[in-house]
């Protein structure tokens, strides 16, 4: 959609304005929903905010828009389906999350979409 949108703006800084925007009413229901209490983060969760802010946000989306740019948009479409499947390794491994039965399911299901659609083209 962004492709066929002819942007006069790079995708990064439309991207950039839609997070913006779209963490205002985020931030306002937070503060209506929330605790009366005053509440001061700590440190380390101001840390915490920053990595998120800049490393998965900021070099994801920097990161994603290039590839996305770069390859043809069913290739660069089959890509958002290995996430869940990075997601659920990644967790297994550095934070020793069950990998059951049905995640291992839900990677096989995953797998089998992308080569679906990979072997059909490569025909």
């Amino acid at each position: 959609m962004l492709k066929r949108a002819k942007l006069t703006v790079p995708v990064i800084v439309s991207t950039g304005w839609q997070l913006l925007i779209a963490g205002i009413p985020i931030t306002l229901v937070a503060l209506l929903l929330g605790t009366r209490e005053m509440f001061i983060p700590s440190w380390t969760t101001l840390l915490v905010i920053a990595y998120i802010t800049i490393i998965p946000m900021s070099l994801g989306n920097v990161t994603w828009f290039s590839i996305a740019n770069t390859l043809p948009t069913s290739v660069s479409g089959l890509s958002t389906v290995m996430v869940p499947m990075v997601a659920m390794l990644t967790g297994a491994i550095i934070r020793s999350e069950p990998l059951g039965p049905l995640e291992i399911s839900a990677m096989i299901c995953c797998a089998a979409a992308m080569a679906l659609v990979l072997l059909k083209r490569s025909r």
